[in-house]
């Protein structure tokens, strides 16, 4: 069966920001900034309390507080404006181009006018759905991005069932 369909620069962006937050590593590197600078900024306000200097001991009390509830906030933002340059300037070339994916029971034909693929079903790993997108995964890393507003989702779904890739429901994710 075949599915057509255009990816834009939301569809990169999601992914990316999908990846970001599945990833340990900036997981855990988010983690580390976050209570490593409220414990440096707690290490001060006790200092100051203690050198009976306390309106200061008060503003680093503050200034962790802030540090730890307003950053991960500020750092979403921060990723989301570097994965949206990233994008637009690692895949502008590849974006708004018609593309065309034929599923067969053992081999998935992916055409965008400039490139064509012919992939065996043995070689993906798994089909992630989110709300808005498909990630269809190769076993090297690849990843063919399939956005579910421009295709029959239902077929779609049925059709890649058919060939034994698994389906990682992922609907209710959300960038956080």
């Amino acid at each position: 069966m075949k599915f057509n369909y255009v990816i834009n620069a939301a569809d990169f962006l999601e992914y990316y920001l999908y990846m970001v937050s599945k990833s340990p590593a900036i997981s855990r590197k988010r983690n580390i900034v976050k209570y490593s600078f409220s414990g440096i900024y707690m290490f001060f306000a006790i200092y100051f309390f203690y050198s009976g200097m306390v309106g200061m001991g008060y503003f680093f009390m503050l200034l962790a507080n802030l540090w730890f509830f307003f950053y991960p906030k500020l750092n979403l933002k921060a990723l989301e404006r570097y994965y949206a340059k990233y994008t637009q300037e690692n895949f502008g070339h590849q974006m708004d181009r018609p593309t065309e994916m034929t599923i067969q029971p053992d081999l998935i034909l992916i055409n965008d006018g400039k490139i064509a693929s012919e992939i065996q079903v043995s070689d993906f790993e798994i089909l992630i759905e989110i709300k808005n997108s498909f990630f269809l995964r190769e076993k090297s890393g690849n990843t063919f991005i399939i956005p579910k507003n421009l295709i029959d989702t239902e077929s779609f779904v049925s059709e890649i069932s058919k060939t034994q890739i698994p389906l990682k429901n992922e609907t209710n994710w959300l960038w956080k």
